[in-house]
């Protein structure tokens, strides 16, 4: 099995990447060092170039390595890909991520019904498949470098390509939690010292801190049986992950999807909280007025 990443640079991310690695024995294959970095769609440029030397049936496992760290080994790993037999197995998430025109439509066509559960979307941060139909799938995608979300030609190739590949709606191979700050300590667990998934009774291979928030991924790394650096946590953190937590209890708690309701949703919380500061405001700048008279 191979295991690559894509970074132009180190980065404390990166380097937690790969200590998280190397404490199990997995040594990967980074593409791009030194290189230049366009986009995200660098990435799959990068891969695409790699697969061209491979064996069709060699185990490819791909992995962003700036928000990624590995908690169980490649044997597991192994036993668990060959339990979806599928030539392809992609992350999967709570949110649909499409940047081109048309999203809600693609949404409306989305291969995966609710009955996958929470993690209904693909998420591109990791996947595993066999390097002859990776390199085909990449081949007929074309992405060019500067293109700005891979996750976006991904997610049009699984719609347009429903039998093409399997999501792990189970977090069987790779756990997500983008979309789930504030739910740490409900959806993961440290059982006999090993990093488990509470909702699903799954045991992932790495976590994908998806547009990392270094308070949620702190909290997550806090479950895992390796001991693996944390970033400091600025106000700024703070503030973004407390805000990320009401909205997504709120959200949650009404039983709706993160789309299309995530972002009418932040807003309106946004306007009822300038409303109620402003409320505020007023009442004291009355109650001021009022003692000076």
């Amino acid at each position: 099995m191979r295991v690559l990443a894509v970074s132009n640079k180190v980065s404390p991310g990166f380097e937690r990447y790969l200590f998280s690695c190397r404490a199990l024995g997995i040594e990967p294959e980074i593409l791009g060092m030194g290189e230049p970095f366009a986009a995200p769609g660098t990435k799959l440029v990068r891969v695409r170039e790699a697969l061209r030397g491979m064996d069709d049936d060699e185990l490819v496992l791909f992995s962003d390595c700036w928000d990624v760290v590995f908690v169980r080994g490649l044997s597991h790993v192994r036993e668990v890909f060959d339990s979806f037999g599928a030539p392809l197995v992609f992350s999967a998430e709570p949110h649909f991520l499409y940047v081109k025109p048309g999203k809600y439509g693609q949404w409306k066509r989305y291969p995966t019904g609710h009955s996958a559960g929470l993690y209904r979307f693909l998420n591109s941060g990791a996947w595993i498949g066999r390097a002859g139909y990776v390199a085909r799938v990449l081949d007929d995608i074309d992405c060019p470098p500067d293109w700005p979300c891979d996750q976006t030609l991904f997610n049009e190739w699984f719609i347009d390509h429903p039998d093409g590949l399997v999501l792990d709606h189970e977090q069987k191979l790779f756990a997500s939690t983008i979309f789930r700050e504030g739910f740490e300590r409900s959806d993961f667990e440290l059982a006999n010292g090993e990093f488990r998934h509470r909702r699903t009774g799954t045991a992932p291979c790495l976590i994908h801190f998806g547009g990392e928030n270094r308070v949620c991924s702190n909290r997550t790394l806090s479950l895992v049986p390796t001991e693996l650096s944390r970033a400091p946590i600025g106000f700024a953190d703070r503030l973004d992950y407390a805000l990320k937590v009401i909205h997504l209890k709120v959200l949650y708690g009404l039983g709706l999807p993160p789309y299309p309701f995530a972002r009418p949703l932040e807003w309106g919380l946004y306007v009822a909280g300038a409303s109620a500061a402003v409320g505020v405001l007023a009442a004291c700048v009355l109650g001021i007025s009022h003692l000076l008279q």
